[in-house]
């Protein structure tokens, strides 16, 4: 699957679970895979890599909804995005190493954020630099590869779309 084809399909998802009418409580979108940290050192971008976007929109998704009312919706914009540590190419072809994780390699992100209701109506916006300088000690699941980003965006939505009561 290409790069594109996964962010399409996270962007497609939502909407397929919905009723044609209704539009997604939280539509996630990627900047131009070349342009993200992740890729500028490298000239590809990896089939696993866009797999993990989909998931990290999926959790977006997922983790955001809680924190709106019923009528509101979420649009959120990842500018940029860097996955924590770093692909070490010493054991094979340029980039196709093993992802090796050090303290001084934390997660970034650069989200765009905006609150709607249903007329469309801004009610909450907000641009973000996220990143975590104590990441190795967050929490999540050991076997989760995506556990350092997810830890960043439960930062996040718990600072700009804390949980409804």
């Amino acid at each position: 699957m290409s790069l594109g084809a996964a962010l399409g399909a996270c962007l497609m998802l939502p909407v397929l679970a919905m009723a044609a009418t209704q539009a997604p409580k939280v539509a996630v979108r990627f900047g131009p895979p070349a342009g993200l940290s992740e890729n500028r050192d490298r000239s590809y971008v990896s089939k696993q890599q866009g797999a993990w976007l989909v998931q990290l929109g999926l959790y977006m998704q997922k983790t955001i909804s809680p924190g709106l009312a019923g009528n509101e919706r979420a649009e959120i914009e990842v500018r940029d995005l860097k996955f924590a540590g770093n692909v070490e190419s010493w054991s094979g072809p340029a980039g196709s190493g093993p992802r090796v994780v050090r303290d001084t390699t934390p997660p970034r992100m650069h989200v765009v954020f905006r609150v709607v209701d249903e007329n469309g109506q801004v009610l909450r916006s907000g641009e973000r630099k996220l990143r975590d300088m104590n990441f190795m000690v967050s929490t999540g699941s050991p076997g989760d590869t995506l556990r350092y980003e997810k830890s960043l965006v439960d930062d996040w939505v718990d600072l700009d779309f804390p949980a409804r009561p």
